[in-house]
């Protein structure tokens, strides 16, 4: 049961942010006086804004926007706030292709912070990928501030007491060459509506188009 309740928030939280909603669900808000098993663990909520695209493509069709929803009750309920140091990874059959880390403040009234990188098809050295499917995964941990640590990494904080892992995400995108800028431009709107409908009808666990594990 606590398990369903967690898809569920991280699939609310996705599909806000697919939806162009993320400025309006990060907003400030008062904090809440009690928090449930829903939302209270550190938790690590990815999403894309489009399930296929082609690096041949000029402009936004080119690249994927890949993010993911930070969100920690239990340390904004104590205003327990800190930052979250992640670490983005896109992976082929075989190996890692693409890596992105950064860092985000964890102060946000409900604990709630975005982390985002915008994958173009290439690899680490530049080079443009065949096309495949490619998995990629968001890790965070996070590291309150009243634990004096001077890590600027997600892999810095590997042994610091005090920190506290995401659980985290994983899904796919696929790279596809041979997709037409009429067809990725179809594909991104048909995305975009599903994620409206998941959003506005219950159950939400039945329609979500994202895979969650458990677990770093």
């Amino acid at each position: 049961m606590v398990r369903a309740s967690r898809l569920t928030c991280l699939v609310l939280a996705s599909a806000l942010l697919s939806a162009g909603l993320a400025p309006a669900s990060l907003a400030p808000g008062k904090p809440a006086a009690d928090f449930d098993d829903c939302e209270s663990g550190f938790l690590a909520a990815i999403g894309a804004d489009a399930y296929q695209f082609s690096p041949e493509h000029r402009g936004d069709l080119g690249s994927v926007r890949l993010f993911a929803v930070l969100s920690y009750q239990r340390a904004a309920v104590a205003g327990d706030w800190g930052r979250a140091l992640w670490r983005l990874q896109v992976r082929s059959a075989r190996r890692v292709v693409y890596e992105a880390r950064g860092e985000a403040r964890l102060e946000d009234a409900r604990g709630m912070a975005l982390a985002e990188d915008t994958w173009d098809g290439r690899d680490r050295n530049g080079a443009v990928l065949p096309s495949g499917r490619y998995l990629y995964t968001f890790e965070a941990r996070f590291v309150p501030d009243r634990v004096k640590a001077a890590a600027r990494s997600y892999e810095e904080l590997a042994e610091v007491a005090g920190v506290t892992e995401a659980y985290a995400s994983t899904d796919e995108v696929i790279l596809d060459h041979h997709l037409t800028p009429q067809r990725a431009v179809r594909l991104r709107a048909s995305a975009k509506a599903t994620t409206c409908q998941v959003q506005r009808h219950t159950p939400l666990e039945a329609g979500f188009p994202y895979n969650f594990y458990y677990g770093s």
